[in-house]
């Protein structure tokens, strides 16, 4: 009584659900069902209040024991609030499982999205690479092609300034052996000329 009065004057709603209960179990034991049936109730009456749904079965079934008279009223309470919570507790393991297979089913969905834009990635970068090479390749193409026609553009002036160097030989050599034609022809007529006279003079 004592442990009522003191869960009473701190508020311990369910302590004394639980004390009442308990001290109905202790009457009910030393067979004073008026007592035990009385405390039983006054657990029933706090355990519904404050929504002690397992105190409040045990209360029932309690009450079923102590008053067998209306045991089957107590025990179809009893039968009606257990498939509730039942119900309830399946409702809510239902909602749970739902929740974790969509959280599942997300998580899924997330390494999915991750894993493509990982390959979208690996493709963009691909690509880049792939375009980079081609161009350095077509650029090097460009400029091996243009060392090429210089140099073979060099080549040819090369060729025609060997050509003007032979042409102007040919051209200094055959002046040269005009004057030493000439030369030699006034040489000759010099002598002719000089012959003349000698004989003419000699006659």
């Amino acid at each position: 009584m004592k442990a009522l009065k003191i869960k009473d004057s701190i508020g311990d709603t369910r302590g004394l659900a639980i004390t009442n209960y308990e001290i109905a179990e202790y009457y009910l034991n030393i067979r004073d069902t008026a007592k035990a049936l009385t405390y039983a109730q006054t657990a029933k009456r706090i355990s519904k209040e404050t929504n002690n749904n397992r105190r409040l079965l045990e209360s029932l079934e309690l009450m079923a024991k102590v008053d067998p008279v209306n045991s089957s009223t107590y025990t179809q309470e009893y039968i009606k609030l257990n498939d509730s919570l039942i119900r309830e507790e399946r409702t809510i393991r239902n909602k749970f499982t739902r929740i974790r297979f969509e959280t599942d089913e997300f998580i899924e969905q997330n390494e999915l999205l991750t894993r493509q834009r990982q390959l979208w990635i690996g493709i963009a970068i691909a690509l880049f690479v792939l375009a980079a090479f081609i161009l350095i390749t077509i650029d090097q193409r460009r400029k091996n092609q243009k060392l090429r026609f210089e140099q073979a553009q060099q080549k040819a002036n090369q060729e025609i300034f060997n050509l003007l160097l032979a042409q102007n030989k040919k051209v200094e050599e055959g002046k040269q052996l005009e004057k030493k034609r000439i030369s030699e022809e006034l040489h000759d007529g010099i002598l002719a000329v000089s012959y003349t006279h000698l004989r003419a003079h000699e006659t």
